[in-house]
């Protein structure tokens, strides 16, 4: 029992010296890296480039890989695997058909896709919507699960645009407590407030979590071999009456919300490291009998 204790509270010392970068992971970022057509010039550099700096900024590893055009599973698992990414994210610079190959969700990795249009059945095959619904204006999240642990304490405004107006790109659905049509058997954590429209009435969905195993909704042979995670911030790469959204349109909780979704997809080396030294310390002590 004395070995077992001293080893855990080895490991705790280890995951506090370990700080921030305790859940630090390899990430793929998925990114035409450009402006839409005739879009404003970018506050400064790529457009991915507050991004990228952010998730440095907490300790991970970023590979981006710029798509220009149609990208296939085995080329995905490939330079994933070579990058040793432990997630994917697709960001919201892309072009929707170059993810026409729904094998992507055979590729055992999570993904964390920060645009709408390439999670609908012609692309990824993620939701049951094929149409859109852009230019909706909206004010803040409704939070759904505000228990939910990425959502928990914090505040509804995520994001705040000059214009008022969204991009969502696939069009509404009904959420009630046993009701998630266009999920399926995802989990809704948060629908984007349209003109402050009741909890039960029609809402796109803003944030939804898929776990691996289970066909993303009824009737589809898609099924995620990981974590698959949807989190509405399809905005930074439209516009609306000239004006274009980026990195900075996130708010202090809107950035919380993913950092805390990144981490909870990503896992931990200090906690699997600490499981390790229980499970070691266990051994030790059955042999020493």
């Amino acid at each position: 029992m004395k070995t077992i204790i001293c080893v855990l509270t080895a490991g705790l010392v280890l995951l506090a010296l370990g700080g921030p970068s305790a859940q630090a992971g390899v990430i793929m970022l998925l990114t035409q890296n450009t402006w839409e057509g005739s879009n404003p010039t970018p506050p400064a550099g790529s457009p991915d480039d507050a991004f990228v700096a952010w998730l440095q900024g907490q300790g991970h590893t970023v590979v981006k890989r710029v798509v220009s055009s149609a990208i296939s599973a085995a080329t995905l698992t490939t330079e994933a695997n070579s990058a040793g990414a432990q997630l994917i994210i697709i960001g919201p610079r892309n072009t929707s058909s170059y993810y026409n190959d729904k094998a992507i969700n055979t590729i055992p990795i999570p993904m964390l896709a920060l645009m709408a249009h390439v999670i609908r059945p012609a692309q990824m095959g993620w939701v049951a919507s094929t149409s859109g619904a852009d230019n909706i204006p909206w004010t803040t999240e409704i939070v759904v699960r505000p228990t939910h642990p990425w959502v928990a304490g914090l505040s509804s405004t995520w994001f705040t645009y000059p214009t008022g107006i969204g991009d969502t790109r696939w069009s509404t659905q009904v959420e009630t407590d046993t009701v998630n049509h266009m999920v399926g058997n995802g989990t809704v954590i948060a629908l984007r407030d349209g003109t402050v429209v009741p909890l039960n009435a029609t809402n796109p969905v803003e944030f939804a979590v898929w776990e691996k195993g289970t066909p993303f909704y009824s009737g589809t042979t898609q099924t995620p071999a990981e974590t698959r995670v949807f989190l509405g911030v399809t905005d930074w790469a439209r516009y609306y009456s000239g004006y274009q959204c980026s990195f900075d349109n996130l708010t202090a909780d809107g950035k919380e919300v993913l950092r805390r979704t990144i981490n909870g997809i990503i896992p931990e080396p200090a906690t699997l490291a600490l499981l390790g030294l229980g499970l070691g310390g266990m051994l030790l002590r059955r042999r020493s009998r």
